[in-house]
């Protein structure tokens, strides 16, 4: 969240060549409800899922323009549909969709695509870590996915590659939900 380390980081990555893609992937949730939800925690989850995608942006964006070429991806969260205890998290998240749809607009004349990957409940080590597999907790969660099981960090890679990838020029300002269902409506029994 330091413009001045953001700035001084994609310089030493410049030293390779151009940056013609980048994928804003940090995040930090901090989980509490509304009343409890302090402004430094508010204030720092600002920071971490809205700021910092916002300054790394900003740093590539002189090299896509002159390569008349570039992709970036913002990871949001299918949580910015509603979830319980994610005041912060969800706003933030819902903030990256939209400025993700914003960027695309504004820089689509540059050759440059803006898309977003909104994860739904993905097996990752810190996911796992906060719910173990044998809680019930989590078999609850699993029973609410129609595909039947937690996502992998694959199948979230396999959405970024694709916004990524040269033909998808024609994609852009979309957020495209990894959640193996879960955003939608279980309907019937």
């Amino acid at each position: 969240t330091d413009p001045t380390a953001i700035v001084a980081a994609f310089k030493t990555i410049r030293t390779h060549g151009p940056v013609t893609g980048l994928v804003n992937n940090a995040g930090l949730g901090i989980m509490a409800e509304l009343e409890d939800t302090t402004i430094e925690d508010f204030n720092l989850t600002v920071d971490v899922n809205m700021k910092a995608p916002m300054l790394c942006a900003q740093a590539v964006l002189e090299d896509m323009k002159e390569a008349r070429f570039g992709r970036i991806v913002n990871i949001s969260s299918r949580a910015m549909l509603g979830k319980t205890h994610r005041t912060a998290y969800a706003g933030t998240k819902g903030a990256i969709a939209s400025m993700t749809r914003v960027w695309a607009l504004e820089l689509a004349q540059y050759g440059i695509t803006v898309n977003g990957i909104a994860p739904g409940p993905i097996a990752t080590e810190l996911f796992t870590r906060a719910n173990p597999p044998d809680m019930p907790r989590t078999q609850e969660i699993i029973g609410t996915i129609p595909v039947g099981r937690l996502g992998v960090p694959a199948d979230i890679a396999h959405g970024v590659s694709c916004f990524m990838d040269e033909r998808a020029s024609f994609i852009n300002g979309q957020v495209l939900l990894v959640c193996g269902g879960i955003s939608l409506a279980r309907g019937g029994s």
